[in-house]
């Protein structure tokens, strides 16, 4: 977080669904959603949620489900990973 605002949010999880449907969160296959607390100035945050999946039939779609709410004059960076 670079500028802060009490009126940031973030909240993000991962998905992998077995019917390949692109952008699709709606399944079992969910991480738990990470809702770092973004409303500070100046600070860091690292944290993640992993989901082991013992048997996968191709195909199949992954995808990363992001929300992110800023507040006036807030500056934030973020990046985040599926593997």
């Amino acid at each position: 977080m670079n500028t802060g605002s009490a009126g940031n949010a973030l909240s993000y999880l991962s998905c992998v669904d077995q019917g390949n449907g692109q952008n699709n969160c709606t399944g079992t296959l969910n991480t738990a959603p990470v809702t770092p607390n973004v409303k500070a100035s100046a600070s860091n945050y690292s944290a993640g949620d992993f989901l082991a999946i013992s048997t996968l039939h191709a195909p199949y779609s992954m995808t990363e489900q992001t929300t992110v709410t800023l507040g006036a004059g807030a500056i934030l960076n973020f990046s985040a990973t599926s593997a």
